[in-house]
């Protein structure tokens, strides 16, 4: 009976750390990413000396997101070249349509929640790069609409990765790249670019890790109860 009580309990903590995360069980492949950054330039009509965001954008606003991707998104080779290459490279691991949401703010603009069509990771470029797009939609910045975020890593040694593998629990290491930009891209060719400050995965989220002592207790009182 307590063998029973507690095997049920910890089902039900499975569930619910994994509802906290907004997933099923059955989508357990699923990760997320948390990052920051600051604006360091702004190109085009939608920069606004001063501005906060909503009204135009300058540099040291502050950037804040997330991405959630499927670390068992199948592997595409050869990928697209990536903008500003001269071509693709067959040791680069491509996956589209792996990003599966994201949303970011950069000062008072925000993305909103966003389904991530067409979005995709790309690993190792001879060793060198992780680079994710996202394609978006959101609300326009005069006159500007948003079209694409991108964040990509670069490393000039090409030694920062090993293998084209998507990363799964832990994103690359902000410490094995000497350029860590991102990019929000806008139609009519306006920029707002900037470096990434952190890249960390979403950590457990409170509710659950309030559940979790709970959890021990309750083990703790079947055990006595047993013997």
């Amino acid at each position: 009976m307590h063998y029973r009580t507690l095997r049920c309990a910890w089902g039900l903590a499975t569930v619910l750390i994994l509802m906290s995360w907004g997933l099923h069980p059955t989508e357990a492949a699923l990760v997320t990413y948390q990052f920051t950054g600051t604006v360091s330039g702004v190109t085009g009509s939608v920069y606004t000396a001063g501005g906060s965001g909503a009204d135009g954008f300058d540099a040291g606003l502050n950037l804040s997101g997330r991405y959630t991707f499927d670390t068992m998104a199948p592997h595409m080779n050869p990928p697209p070249p990536p903008s500003g290459a001269g071509g693709a490279s067959s040791q680069q691991g491509y996956y589209p349509g792996s990003i599966r949401a994201f949303d970011f703010m950069i000062g008072t603009y925000a993305s909103g929640p966003q389904t991530a069509g067409g979005s995709s990771v790309s690993v190792g470029d001879l060793g060198a790069r992780y680079r994710v797009d996202m394609a978006l939609l959101g609300d326009a910045v005069k006159g500007g609409l948003p079209a694409l975020f991108t964040i990509d890593l670069f490393d000039s040694t090409g030694t920062a990765f090993s293998s084209v593998a998507l990363p799964t629990s832990q994103p690359p290491s902000l410490a094995s790249f000497n350029s860590k930009e991102w990019r929000l891209l806008f139609t009519g060719g306006s920029t707002v670019v900037g470096r990434l400050d952190s890249l960390t995965p979403v950590p457990l989220p409170a509710a659950a890790l309030l559940f979790l002592p709970g959890l021990l207790g309750l083990g703790v009182l079947a055990h006595r109860r047993r013997t």
